[in-house]
């Protein structure tokens, strides 16, 4: 029958199995970080409301290899800017590409990162 669940339903323990391999995550990374400088009107345009620039309108672009027990090899670039939320210092994360489909749901829909 159309759009009646056949997929397989987890037990209790198989949830809770899963929720304690998660919930401690093991990476490694072998990374080169960028830093750059941009222009106030270009760092204004791209934050969203309730950010604020950072002391200096500058920039990041990490690229990485990673390796995670969750999700495998993936390969890794991530475009940000320095920020201020409330006056603390942070950084904003305008894009994240992702060479893998598992590592981008994970990422997505477990930790709430924009891809």
């Amino acid at each position: 029958m159309a759009g009646q669940f056949s997929g397989k339903v987890a037990l209790v323990t198989q949830v809770r199995a899963f929720e304690e391999y998660s919930s401690k995550p093991s990476f490694s990374q072998e990374a080169i970080v960028i830093d750059f400088a941009t222009t106030p009107e270009y760092a204004r345009s791209v934050l969203p409301p309730g950010l604020e620039l950072g002391d200096t309108p500058a920039g990041h672009i990490l690229m990485s290899t990673m390796e995670s027990k969750l999700c495998g090899e993936f390969d890794c670039a991530i475009v940000s800017l320095d920020v201020k939320f409330r006056g603390k210092p942070g950084t904003f994360i305008l894009e994240i590409i992702v060479s893998n489909d598992l590592p981008v749901t994970w990422g997505r829909e477990v930790w709430g990162e924009a891809k």
